[in-house]
């Protein structure tokens, strides 16, 4: 019926077409990404304007997933309203027909090879010259990517209509609408781009494989197959992600199936309406009206849908320590270092409890302090120290999979920053860890000059902590000049010292060695420093030329 040569060209077709859309998608996100977070963060205070805002980046960045992942970031990082959410997702179904309209409109109307091959060319070649230089480069992306979508078109149209010539049209006028349906579903699943499927529909309809109300119903498989594409991608998600996955596959399915039903009446009606000669431009004209009416649908009813969702997936989301990065992808980094950065104050709270815990000044109830409900729970000071541990564990994870993302300098430099107080944190919490048998024995110790010297240093810890504290609470850790601190510790060291051996020289200790003592005024200095170290990487991410950031 049809040679092997003819899979092969499609095949190689949808690969190219893919491959394309994926250089577009990945060439505008270099080129402007930031722009469209700002945005999507900036315009989408209301429900119409995360509509609007979902059909312009989508039309834009022609990727419908994209946008959904940008949108999913947001959420995770609590940037955005599900109810704004649930309108982006929206206006991307119905920026997803820009597509259509550009392939019907230049890849059957001009001839395909002539037109595609210059962009190939030009930009393979400014993309390989231009690597130094990264906007010429992605431009490159870009032109080679717009080129390679419209030869792959090509290849899917000469296959489809080769196929045609040898295929008994009849076969398929005898299938029921369901099987399309089903037909739309599966293939769209399978190559999780509802694009290519719409190019292969509308190349079958150019061959006259299939008739108007068949490509229709394709058009309503391929929009349902987005969905079970997305929501595989959300089982295990966190709630905000499944809710909003379910709410696309509720969007498109209902809209879905209420075209379907009708569809033969909605095509006579339509076109009894509209005098519209070219069959390609019926189906996109008809795919622009499903997806509209989609919008016009569910506009209203969105909060409702938001409260309904809501009470969906209520279960805790996945097991963790953090409170923001297990819910944001590393894949969208301006919003994964915010929430990175949204996780240090717990950070802080959680080593600043910890240090007074161990020392034993802290007097406080639970309830007072913020961001520990990864604390209260654990009764012993080694089972909290172990939850810091899991608490960095976590957060390195985290930022090593985002520095395998592409980062601007002030992306990279902000995030060391943070990394760098982290660190610090852990590091002044394991100081005093290490030392916890020590401060038993001063505590138990009727030594005075041993006392006396733990006094003055628990004295300097206290006020260190309670400055840190206010500060991070505040906002406000710049206006403090942790750095000098820092300086001042390590001179105080060797002061500390020297003020034990002197009062030695007249008291002689009883209950502890001098060695034990001095590891004592070493380590609680050690922690004092990497407590200010940690204030002062933390003031200077806060100072970074990272408005978006800092003012969250």
């Amino acid at each position: 019926m049809f040679e092997m040569a003819d899979i092969w060209l499609l095949a190689a077709g949808l690969g190219m077409f893919l491959f394309g859309m994926h250089q577009l998608e990945h060439a505008l996100t270099e080129l402007g990404g930031a722009s469209f977070r700002k945005m999507l963060r900036s315009f989408t205070k209301t429900t119409w304007k995360g509509i609007l805002v979902g059909v312009v980046m989508t039309a834009i960045l022609q990727s419908s997933s994209l946008v959904t992942l940008l949108v999913l970031a947001f959420l995770g990082a609590r940037m955005l309203r599900l109810r704004n959410a649930l309108g982006v997702i929206l206006g991307a179904n119905l920026g997803t027909v820009v597509t259509a309209w550009l392939v019907v409109l230049l890849g059957f109307s001009v001839p395909i090879r002539d037109f595609a091959l210059p962009f190939v060319g030009l930009g393979s070649l400014v993309f390989l010259f231009a690597s130094n230089r990264p906007n010429l480069k992605y431009t490159g992306a870009f032109i080679f990517g717009f080129g390679l979508l419209f030869l792959g078109l090509d290849f899917m149209k000469e296959s489809i209509e080769d196929v045609a010539a040898s295929f008994d049209i009849r076969v398929l006028s005898d299938l029921g609408l369901w099987v399309f349906l089903l037909t739309g579903i599966i293939v769209t699943t399978i190559i999780q781009s509802s694009s290519a499927m719409i190019v292969i529909i509308l190349s079958s309809l150019n061959a006259g494989l299939i008739d108007l109300v068949q490509g229709s119903v394709l058009v309503i498989g391929a929009n349902i197959g987005t969905t079970v594409t997305v929501g595989i991608g959300a089982i295990n998600g966190v709630s905000d992600k499944r809710r909003l996955a379910l709410a696309h596959f509720i969007f498109n399915v209902v809209t879905g199936l209420l075209f379907f039903v009708f569809i033969r009446q909605v095509v006579e009606g339509v076109f009894s309406l509209i005098e519209i000669e070219e069959v390609l431009i019926k189906l996109v004209v008809l795919s622009t009206l499903i997806k509209f009416t989609g919008v016009l649908l569910f506009y209203p009813l969105i909060g409702t849908l938001e409260k309904w969702l809501i009470k969906r997936f209520t279960k805790s989301d996945s097991a963790g320590a953090t409170q923001y990065v297990k819910n944001v992808s590393p894949d969208v980094p301006e919003v994964a270092i915010q929430a990175i950065e949204k996780e240090m104050p717990g950070v802080f709270a959680s080593s600043l409890r910890y240090i007074e815990m161990v020392l034993g000044v802290d007097k406080r109830s639970e309830a007072s302090l913020p961001y520990l409900s990864l604390l209260k729970s654990v009764p012993d000071t080694d089972a909290r120290y172990d939850d810091l541990k899991r608490l960095e564990d976590e957060i390195t994870e985290y930022s090593l999979a985002l520095q395998g993302r592409t980062l601007t300098d002030i992306e990279a430099n902000h995030l060391d920053r943070l990394m760098q107080s982290l660190r610090s944190l852990t590091y002044a919490a394991k100081e005093v860890r290490d030392i916890q048998h020590n401060i038993k024995q001063i505590r138990q110790s009727n030594d005075k000059v041993a006392t006396a010297l733990f006094a003055d240093l628990v004295q300097e810890m206290s006020v260190l902590i309670k400055d840190l504290r206010d500060a991070v609470g505040s906002n406000q850790l710049s206006a403090m000049s942790f750095y000098a601190r820092k300086e001042r510790f390590a001179q105080l060291y060797p002061l500390h010292i020297q003020s034990l051996y002197q009062h030695l020289k007249d008291k002689p200790l009883k209950d502890l060695s001098v060695s034990s003592l001095t590891n004592v005024v070493r380590k609680m200095n050690s922690s004092m420093q990497y407590l200010a170290e940690a204030g002062d990487q933390m003031s200077l991410a806060q100072a970074d030329l990272f408005p978006e950031l800092a003012d969250s």
